[in-house]
């Protein structure tokens, strides 16, 4: 993410989170520009940035208190200024006011502990947030991709709207196909606190119908690398704990062990979720989410047979641990290759001296839906 600061250009932004990233990435990557002040500058720029090479906007319609909420009008503005370009607006779907209302009842019945944080964000938040999104993206007919869906209801909405020619993406992640709401009754809640919380059992069900019937079209990690320290540290009430969880080492193991070992998805319909169709949403594709000539030997050898469990010491992400700790796996990834150049081995980089990873600017063209 590239994240504007408030009273900043978006285009400053950009550029100076492309800077760091040159200096030091071992992977190819492209960026989503974050709108947190949508001045009338800021929505003139955000066509601009298309010039640049990117084609993801950002906004939040929660974290009023945090300052990054966007509010319903500036999202329209800039929807209609996105409309007819090769961009589209990605969306964090909560009603912030709902959310507010339901913390503060907490607080001031005395319900402050992490474990209260689900209760803090009911599914209406985000069934509404999403019902509202729907009908922007009809009225503007801008793309919209909503990230990190947690609830059946809301990914119901997104396959309906789909069908109706709308166009809207959605995304999950595996902490809400995989882990449900009385994780928030153990003593180490705050290591499972993030925004949108983790949900019933029964969406759990409705999130895998929708990634195999397409009603959902990808599965991210939505990754914050906090630490335990930080998940703990000064924490006097669930709105004291950073919303975050990591998750980017994991994801292929788990979609694959949860998914396709359990029978959940093929191993063509996870390779299409995981890849594919996030490469094909973000204007990457064919150059990247394809093995095929002209593309990018961009490939991941993964051993299906070997059996562990999750251990945060094996992992090399700055965070400490893992909300996944002591889950069975099924599978290793033994090798990834960038561009053709093998640069992890067994978990480890193993890259050229003097690698590097490029960005990738969006290709021409619309999205391409798979056949």
């Amino acid at each position: 993410y590239a994240r504007q600061q408030k009273g900043g250009s978006a285009l400053e932004a950009l550029k100076a989170r492309k800077d760091v990233a040159s200096a030091k990435v071992g992977i190819d990557y492209t960026l989503h520009l974050t709108l947190v002040d949508p001045t009338p500058e800021a929505v003139t720029e955000a066509p601009r940035a298309l010039q640049e090479g990117i084609r993801s906007f950002k906004v939040y319609m929660a974290y009023g208190k945090q300052g990054r909420r966007t509010d319903d009008g500036a999202i329209l503005e800039l929807m209609r200024a996105i409309s007819g370009t090769e961009g589209f607006l990605g969306i964090h779907a909560e009603v912030d006011e709902q959310i507010n209302r339901a913390s503060e009842s907490l607080l001031r019945a005395g319900r402050t502990e992490p474990r209260y944080h689900g209760e803090a964000h009911p599914p209406i938040s985000e069934v509404a947030a999403v019902e509202s999104v729907i009908r922007y993206s009809r009225l503007t007919d801008c793309e919209v991709y909503i990230k990190h869906v947690s609830t059946a209801e809301a990914a119901r909405l997104i396959g309906e709207a789909r069908k109706d020619g709308i166009r809207v993406w959605g995304e999950t992640c595996p902490h809400y196909l995989i882990l449900d709401e009385s994780r928030y009754c153990r003593e180490d809640a705050p290591l499972f606190i993030m925004s949108p919380p983790l949900r019933h059992k029964e969406d759990q069900e409705g999130l895998w119908a929708a990634l195999v019937s397409g009603g959902l079209q990808v599965v991210a990690t939505d990754h914050g690398s906090y630490s335990r320290q930080q998940k703990w540290h000064d924490v006097k009430t669930f709105e004291d704990v950073p919303p975050g969880i990591p998750g980017i080492e994991t994801l292929l193991p788990l979609m694959y062990t949860y998914g396709v070992d359990e029978g959940r998805l093929t191993v063509e319909r996870m390779v299409q979720v995981l890849s594919e169709e996030p490469a094909r949403i973000f204007g990457l594709y064919p150059k990247k989410g394809v093995l095929q000539i002209g593309a990018d030997a961009d490939v991941v050898v993964y051993d299906p047979t070997p059996e562990h469990t999750l251990d945060a010491s094996e992992l090399t992400t700055n965070s400490d641990f893992t909300p996944f700790e002591g889950m069975r796996i099924k599978g290793r990834v033994r090798e990834t290759f960038c561009r053709g150049h093998l640069v992890a081995r067994e978990g480890r980089w193993v890259g050229e001296d003097g690698w590097r990873g490029e960005f990738i600017p969006v290709q021409a063209g619309e999205y391409q839906a798979i056949p």
